[in-house]
């Protein structure tokens, strides 16, 4: 289907080889309990799905093709958008991010707004 409507080249990334140290990698913990798009509008989902392609593009932390290809695919990486539990299956999943990545990503996945918290009344204050 993104053939159809975008042809031209896309690069696939290559396999993976015994000497490549991916296996080393580690995943790191959440620092917010809220790490779901679930409640997000199809506008902060694509902003939060540009977010990661960012942070695919600089770290590498994410360990999946359909990242990889959409980066390839530049301004049309956002055609490849999957849906939501795919994108927090990913984020669950983030491998090697800096601090500064890690912080990032939390703007999107930890909202702070008032209108998201209100559902939360068990949670204590």
């Amino acid at each position: 289907m993104y053939r159809e409507h975008h042809p031209g080249h896309i690069t696939l990334p290559t396999t993976w080889d015994g000497t490549n140290k991916d296996h080393e990698r580690s995943r790191q913990a959440s620092t917010c309990s809220e790490r779901s798009c679930e409640g997000m509008t199809l506008d902060e989902t694509r902003e939060l799905w540009q977010c990661m392609l960012e942070l695919q593009s600089r770290y590498g932390c994410y360990n999946s093709t359909r990242i990889d290809m959409a980066v390839d695919a530049g301004e049309y990486g956002v055609d490849l958008m999957p849906n939501r539990f795919i994108i927090d299956t990913l984020n669950e999943s983030v491998i090697d991010l800096p601090d500064e990545g890690r912080e990032l990503l939390n703007r999107f996945l930890c909202p702070s707004s008032p209108t998201k918290q209100k559902w939360k009344f068990w949670k204590k204050e």
